[in-house]
């Protein structure tokens, strides 16, 4: 069973991702606290968590904002995946079957017709 803490974490990370919370929207401790029906503390843990992991950022005497994204940072993270893929990728289908291929052409065709949907949320739960 997962700790309120993580619980909290959790909801506002996927949140973050899924673009309910928008770059530079200021967040606030008590609408989360409502919309998650636990106490301050671990919607503070969670929001310092948050902070650590760079997607939440607080301005003094202003507020909890979602962190903005950064062009060059994404830049970064796209050349670093890009790398990491190919190899991944060489050494999958290297192990791949005809099982595996099928299954792999679906998910393909599935987040092929999730970005002609313009549907970020589902392009984004294919990866997996």
């Amino acid at each position: 069973m997962q700790s309120l803490n993580e619980v909290a974490y959790e909801s506002i990370l996927s949140d973050i991702l899924k673009l309910k919370f928008l770059p530079g929207e200021r967040i606030q401790d008590k609408q989360l606290i409502e919309r998650l029906k636990i106490s301050r503390t671990p919607v503070r843990e969670a929001i310092l968590r948050l902070k650590n992991d760079g997607l939440m950022t607080t301005v003094p005497q202003s507020g909890t904002y979602v962190t903005r994204i950064s062009l060059r940072s994404a830049l970064n993270a796209r050349f670093v995946r890009q790398s990491v893929e190919r190899s991944v990728v060489t050494e999958a289908a290297q192990q791949m079957n005809k099982l595996n291929i099928l299954d792999s052409r679906n998910m393909i065709e599935k987040q092929k017709l999730a970005s002609e949907e313009h549907n970020a949320v589902d392009f984004f739960l294919l990866r997996q």
